[in-house]
């Protein structure tokens, strides 16, 4: 392992859904619980369906163009890493 110096960009990628008309998502007479995987919202209602919805803006759709914030830092890089994957700009 060497110690080298990195740039760490983070990127803060959002999906919306929108919330299917005639569910009050904070009703707990109507609404066991919601979650979100896979970029794909869940809703279990009390009747007993889950309620699948696609994301209206998804996180994936984000260009990576400029990141949120950028840092450098210090990390141990395996001996395998090669300079080969730099590419050199003129």
């Amino acid at each position: 392992m060497e110690n080298r110096s990195v740039v760490v960009a983070e990127y803060k990628v959002y999906s919306t859904f929108v919330i299917p008309e005639g569910i009050d998502i904070h009703d707990p007479r109507q609404v066991e619980k919601f979650w979100v995987k896979y970029d794909v919202l869940h809703i279990q209602t009390k009747d007993g369906r889950e309620i699948k919805v696609e994301p209206y803006i998804s996180a994936k759709d984000d260009d990576f163009k400029k990141p949120d914030d950028t840092k450098v830092a210090s990390e141990e890089i395996d001996e395998d890493y090669e300079d080969e994957n730099f590419t050199q700009l003129s």
